[in-house]
């Protein structure tokens, strides 16, 4: 039986507007995102835990020694989250063992994911961009359950259409949506035509910028070289003395890099020797963190200036963590649509893209995820840290220490 094919698509981007060239009938005309936002200053402990074990959990599962890593695991969870309001039975049971949302209800489950939106789009000084949209097939329509996509408005504050996907200028359409909500920075969340089986595509964008509390001053970089795994490479470094939270141990050394709106922050981990030997899980991350915020010191500090694009396909991680079901023609997304068993709806292809420039000033992060259902004077200094071999580094949240992005970087690129 030829199979219908939903597609989410999750964005965290910069991007320039554009107008909409296909004719559209707008079902919930929200701006995309949550408009009576309640100010979080602080994710519980057990929220927090929640959306950084799924942040750890991906990053190890994309993680490939000597490959650049950098993902929002805030763009792939909400992604997944707004797919998930559509999941039954067994897929359902797997997908929230995927996400750590067991033993919540989908109400439940939902508060928490806006509680995550309501912290991003809080964010005073920070420019902290997210925006939701669900395009549905016109002849679809009639099949999408109203309850998915009320769950959708209200928790996710999505933006609703039906489009002819038919119609050559729907993909400009879509892409054109995206590329107002991330500035610029992802253009293209689909590539070529729409597949004559795509029903749904299901779109959240993020994008981040925001400058440090204590710029590197340009006239201190410099040239220098960065040990990779190949051998030397030649980049541009930046160079700083300042009271930073520092730690170091037998591993490692690290810092954490305030932006100015004391809200967020960059912390970079710097291993003495393998970068293996950094092994990652949600509860020595948190106490890094919190050791750092807790241990003041005077560092002398050389980090690379970057600027990369990064882009994964999630199929293949997501079912080894334990969803293999939602890829497959056994998928039930009876919650989503109607049709959902005899069509065959399926996550045919999640895919993730992301945008990095670390400079002098500051940070501009973005990314994408789509999920494609087939259907004066020199200061004593404490510490040295020579940022000049590989790393990982991540943007938290101060409060909670909810990492927002993380990744690794083997070769630095500008």
């Amino acid at each position: 039986m030829k199979k219908n094919i939903f597609v989410m698509t999750l964005c965290f981007l910069l991007l320039t507007g554009c107008v909409f060239n296909a004719r559209m009938n707008v079902i919930s005309s929200t701006p995309g995102r949550l408009t009576n936002i309640r100010k979080i200053n602080n994710l519980d402990r057990r929220t927090s835990d929640l959306f950084n074990n799924f942040a750890i959990n991906i990053y190890n599962e994309l993680y490939e020694m000597n490959e650049n890593l950098f993902i929002s695991p805030a763009s792939i969870y909400l992604a997944l989250a707004m797919t998930y309001n559509g999941a039954n039975g067994q897929t359902a049971t797997e997908m929230a063992n995927v996400l750590g949302s067991g033993d919540l209800s989908l109400e439940q489950f939902n508060q928490l994911s806006r509680d995550l939106q309501y912290l991003i789009l809080g964010y005073e000084k920070t420019k902290f961009e997210l925006a939701n949209s669900i395009w549905i097939r016109d002849t679809f329509e009639e099949f999408v359950n109203k309850d998915f996509l009320n769950r959708n408005k209200e928790y996710y504050g999505a933006m609703i259409s039906a489009l002819d996907f038919n119609d050559s200028r729907a993909k400009n359409t879509i892409n054109n949506w995206v590329n107002k909500n991330t500035k610029g920075r992802i253009k293209k969340a689909i590539e070529n035509d729409i597949n004559p089986l795509t029903v749904m595509f299901l779109i959240n964008t993020i994008y981040f910028k925001a400058d440090w509390k204590t710029p590197f001053e340009k006239n201190k970089t410099t040239d220098s070289v960065f040990y990779t795994i190949d051998g030397e490479k030649n980049i541009k470094m930046m160079n700083s003395i300042n009271q930073y939270g520092y730690v170091e141990n037998d591993i490692l050394q690290g810092i954490m890099l305030p932006y100015n709106d004391n809200q967020t922050s960059m912390i970079v981990l710097l291993p003495k020797d393998d970068i293996v030997d950094i092994n990652l899980n949600a509860n020595n991350i948190n106490d890094l963190i919190n050791y750092m915020k807790n241990n003041k010191a005077t560092v002398s500090v050389s980090m690379p200036k970057i600027k990369m694009e990064y882009e994964k396909n999630l199929k293949e991680p997501l079912s080894r963590l334990g969803m293999p079901t939602s890829f497959t023609s056994l998928a039930d997304f009876s919650n989503m649509a109607t049709n959902a068993a005899e069509s065959g709806l399926h996550i045919a292809d999640v895919a993730h893209k992301s945008f990095l420039a670390i400079d002098e000033k500051g940070t501009e992060a973005a990314a994408m995820t789509k999920v494609q259902m087939d259907v004066t004077s020199m200061p004593q200094i404490d510490y040295t840290m020579n940022i000049n071999r590989p790393y990982i580094f991540a943007i938290i949240d101060n409060n909670s220490n909810t990492i927002l992005f993380i990744g690794t970087i083997f070769k630095p690129e500008l």
